[in-house]
């Protein structure tokens, strides 16, 4: 219902608003009032609608949650004035919206909620409102609010029907709704064929009669809502097939006798399970949706399980037995029995009363693949993703050719484009005008290719492309690629070579992956953000500050240029003889940025939640497969936030970009499970399918330290409290003791940055790094520190210049407020989804000690 109104609003020239209404299901008790299970919901009833073929283009979601709290300042005063002018009576009609009865005991919440609903309205600016029946009596009360504050013009309501259960009481005159305590008084959209069929021939489908009929209705909503024709097939003796156009004829039909229920239930069951199809392909191939599937099969298993306790409960009383007595103080016994965990279970707490559980708020979107580009070639990608529709049609592609192969009648190339992992086989014939051009080719050349789309007879792939001397059909050269020349041949090539030809190397399978996958973590890292109503602020390049206070810098001067590179002729101080840097552009020393963190820091204390991504530099002279001197760095900051809020934000920010990758770069990610790290997948699902587990550093150094002493652990570096942790200290935590992520916080002072906050012990500060498996460290950040005292002793420590940093010392002299930021190495998180093992290998132009090519 929902997938078919939206359409036809969206198909009429509307935008459509969804409100993701959590904080209203939270009100109403709903999932026990668990707003992490009520947002998963939220997610996967927006996967349902995707799936179900929503025309996604003209909607837009909208969290309750998120837009509330950024637009608090006019939303609660409304919903304060809304209360005042209605009485207690007034609102208690509206109780049907969350499907209660006026005399039903409502709890202060339900009380809000129906203002909060008439106050969406009116925050949502919307033209007209889309709800069901069922919230009739709120939309009313949203009319006379408007009539109340002379608020013109008034939204139209259209509400739209509420379909019956499946299974009606023949003796009431009253309907039954669907229940979801029911499971088969309704079809739910991840219903297998088998259970659709059981639901449609148990329905309650009284012949001649149409009210109270829920199968008339699944025609008249559903079926007839989505196709243009209804065909019931039946036996010739009852009249054979018989197609209908319109739901009036049909129940004319019906309602005559013509139409018998056990020939439309088949019909019904047909339809409805050919709309359902493509939602349970989408949750079956989908990994993010099925994850989001099982979780909510899961929260109805404990739902379930929960409301059969409490109705044993409310069972007849019954004085217990001494069979029942002794049981009971058994399980007391056993309880008392229970003890600590033993130390080499590795349970560790945490510090916090209680598990922080992080679920994804943003909604992951499917980016749908623009079928053509300018030019209007048909991009590869699209073609091979929706082969189906392509069969017979004559359409133009063009790309370069991996491998071309020639035989006395036709020759076959292998074509790319970049636009996905798929190639597609074109086969040309040797009477195509131009052949004798064609044939001269070799593997590289680029070529473009119009041909009719068949099935293919190989097994290797689902179609190809055939080119014959057709008047359609053409072989367009766009350049040839001399074979004695050109490095990269049919076969794989080590990823040293590739490094060295940088500007071809993105034509191979690896590096075309690694592109795609970069260009959608870049999309990820901005929908997240953007979606949790953070601004993007560009940070300056070119600073005279160094944010890490660890002097690796690249410095930015004109004094070498100007004097031409003869070191006399650089300008000293007469006193001291150092360079004298009033003389440079700048008129002090200045470096290429290591971060950008200092600089959006000054606006989240101004703007509150921030966040940039850009280029950062750093002269370390290290040459491993972990490090660049030039890479990219996403820095949020968040105003008004302490470590827990940071480390929320970064698990879920890593989570989105997982659950974004799998979602729209399926293929490459296959690639890369097969070429790049066996099992890649399920490392990644183990990151979406579990809460990272936390502790401090000193819990972390006494656990690594236990386990040296048991024998269970053994490292290359000791561990001792006040060291930097060292790689295979991060992936023992992750990989073998807790086998998923680990968010440390509480670090030593000395080993971390002068703007992390000092804690009570002035020992350590409240840093925080997040460890996944394999990858180690991914993300650090603090609670930066907002007190201008200590933060001025931070910095005498670390022995950096205070006048440098008068301008962020501001920040705590002129309204201080507690805030916090992390970094993420961008090149890294590509490896982390990836599985690549060398940073060079997931960055265009790699920049390191001794090389700055191309």
């Amino acid at each position: 219902m929902r997938k078919i109104n939206v359409n036809r609003i969206t198909k009429a020239g509307g935008i459509f608003t969804f409100w993701v209404a959590d904080w209203f299901a939270k009100l109403n008790h709903k999932m026990g009032g668990d707003l992490e299970k009520i947002q998963v919901l939220g997610k996967y009833f927006i996967e349902v609608w995707r799936a179900s073929g929503m025309d996604l283009k003209n909607v837009r979601f909208l969290w309750a949650s998120d837009i509330i709290q950024q637009r608090a300042e006019r939303y609660w005063p409304r919903v304060l004035d809304i209360a005042t002018k209605n009485t207690l009576a007034r609102i208690v009609k509206c109780s049907q919206i969350m499907g209660r009865k006026e005399q039903d005991t409502l709890s202060a919440s339900q009380i809000v909620y129906p203002c909060m609903q008439c106050s969406d309205i009116i925050e949502l600016q919307a033209d007209m409102c889309q709800l069901g029946m069922d919230q009739r009596k709120v939309n009313v009360l949203a009319l006379e609010y408007f009539d109340a504050i002379g608020k013109t013009p008034k939204p139209v309501i259209v509400s739209h029907h509420i379909l019956l259960g499946l299974q009606q009481d023949p003796t009431s005159d009253e309907p039954t709704k669907m229940s979801k305590s029911n499971p088969d008084a309704a079809i739910f959209m991840e219903d297998e064929a088998e259970d659709v069929a059981r639901k449609i021939k148990k329905a309650y489908c009284p012949e001649k009669i149409v009210k109270l009929n829920p199968i008339l209705e699944y025609v008249k909503y559903i079926i007839f809502g989505t196709f243009d024709e209804m065909v019931v097939e039946r036996k010739e003796a009852n009249g054979g097939n018989k197609t209908y156009t319109k739901y009036e004829d049909l129940e004319a039909d019906y309602v005559s006798g013509a139409l018998h229920p056990g020939d439309l239930k088949p019909a019904v069951i047909k339809y409805i399970n050919d709309i359902l199809k493509p939602v349970r392909e989408h949750f079956k191939n989908d990994e993010y949706a099925k994850g989001l599937l099982q979780k909510v099969i899961k929260f109805r298993e404990e739902e379930k399980e929960k409301k059969e306790k409490e109705q044993k409960k409310k069972g007849p009383k019954k004085e217990e037995g001494k069979k029942q007595q002794k049981a009971k103080e058994a399980e007391k016994v056993e309880e008392e029995k229970k003890v600590e965990p033993k130390k080499d279970e590795t349970k560790v707490e945490t510090g916090e009363k209680k598990e922080r559980k992080v679920e994804i708020t943003v909604p992951v979107p499917e980016l749908a693949v623009p079928p053509k580009s300018f030019g209007g070639r048909t991009r590869i990608r699209f073609l091979m993703e929706r082969h189906e529709e392509f069969v017979d049609k004559v359409i133009y592609v063009a790309g370069w050719c991996r491998t071309l192969r020639f035989t006395k009648n036709v020759a076959f190339a292998e074509l790319s484009d970049g636009s996905g992992p798929q190639s597609i086989q074109v086969v040309v014939d040797t009477t195509i005008p131009n052949y004798v051009e064609f044939e001269k080719l070799r593997a590289g050349s680029s070529v473009g290719f119009k041909g009719k789309i068949v099935k293919s007879i190989g097994s290797k792939q689902l179609i190809e492309m055939q080119v014959k001397n057709e008047p359609e059909h053409l072989v367009k050269i766009y350049g040839d690629c001399p074979a004695d020349q050109y490095p990269l041949a049919k076969k794989e090539h080590s990823n040293e070579f590739l490094r060295e030809i940088a500007h071809l190397r993105p034509r191979t399978h690896l590096i075309g992956a690694v592109t795609r996958i970069r260009n959608a973590l870049i999309m990820a890292t901005h929908m997240f953000f953007q979606g949790k109503g953070m601004l993007y602020i560009h940070t300056p390049i070119i600073t005279a500050s160094d944010c890490e206070g660890a002097g690796e810098m690249f410095q930015v001067t004109t004094l070498l240029s100007q004097a031409k590179n003869k070191p006399d002729k650089i300008p000293t101080s007469p006193e001291s003889k150092e360079v004298n840097y009033q003389e440079d552009f700048f008129k002090k020393e200045a470096f290429l940025s290591v971060s950008g963190q200092l600089e959006v820091e000054t606006f989240a204390c101004s703007m509150c939640d921030v966040y940039t991504f850009g280029p950062t530099f750093r002269a370390e002279k290290s040459n491993t497969q972990r490090h660049l001197a030039e890479f990219w760095m996403i820095e949020p900051e968040l105003a008004f936030a302490d470590v827990h809020d940071l480390s929320d934000m970064a698990e879920e920010y890593l989570k989105y970009c997982v659950a974004y990758v799998m979602k729209n770069n399926a293929d490459d990610l296959k690639y890369f499970d097969e070429k790049a790290e066996k099992g890649l997948i399920d490392r990644l699902r183990n990151i979406l399918d579990n809460t990272f587990a936390r502790l401090t550093y000193t819990q972390a150094v006494e656990l690594l330290m236990q386990h040296v002493k048991e024998g269970k652990a053994k490292f290359e570096n000791e561990v001792s409290w006040g060291i930097d942790l060292f790689f295979e200290h991060e992936k023992y935590l992750t990989g073998q003791v807790f086998k998923k992520p680990l968010i440390l916080r509480d670090y030593p002072k000395d080993i971390k940055a002068f703007y992390m906050k000092v804690n009570e012990d002035n020992k350590t500060v409240r840093g925080i790094d997040v460890l996944v498996p394999k990858i180690g460290e991914i993300i650090g950040g603090s609670q930066r520190e907002e007190r201008l005292d200590v933060l001025d002793r931070r910095i005498g420590e670390m022995k950096l210049d205070k006048e440098n940093y008068s301008w962020y010392r501001d920040l705590r002299r002129y309204g201080s407020v507690p805030h916090s930021g992390f970094g993420v190495g961008f090149e890294r998180l590509i490896m982390l989804v990836t599985g690549v093992d060398n940073i060079r290998d997931v960055i265009p132009f790699p920049r390191s000690l001794g090389h700055a090519e191309f």
